[in-house]
């Protein structure tokens, strides 16, 4: 008999930045799910959010408006990569590896290989 495994994360509190799902109501009334970035943690326990479609939300309730989800980057992503400790450039997610890194090509011609997961945003955050 084994204890029974849970996932310490869904408790720990969101972070500006973070890529979550968030929850709209379509105009009938349907619950529909959003690739969002939090923008802002307020005091009383709420978030706003800006989806990858441009659209922000302010004052979103967490974990009934706003979920955490395992998501990763896609070959073709346009994102926005660290190089070195210069900063944030454009690129792109060349390809995916099995170590769960990512290979970038930056617009200026440079590439990074095997770039962690917080190396990387979305470009439209």
């Amino acid at each position: 008999m084994g204890l029974k495994r849970i996932s310490i994360r869904r408790y720990l509190p969101l972070t500006e930045g973070e890529i979550v799902q968030s929850k709209i109501i379509d105009k009938k009334g349907k619950d529909m799910w959003k690739l969002s970035a939090i923008t802002k943690v307020n005091d009383d326990g709420t978030v706003d959010v800006k989806h990858f479609d441009g659209e922000t939300f302010a004052s979103l309730p967490a974990g009934i408006f706003v979920q955490r989800f395992d998501w990763r980057y896609q070959k073709g992503n346009r994102v926005l990569a660290k190089w070195k400790d210069h900063g944030w450039f454009k690129a792109m997610v060349a390809k995916v590896n099995s170590d769960e890194t990512y290979n970038v090509d930056f617009d200026d011609g440079d590439f990074r290989q095997s770039a962690d997961k917080s190396d990387i945003k979305f470009a439209w955050i």
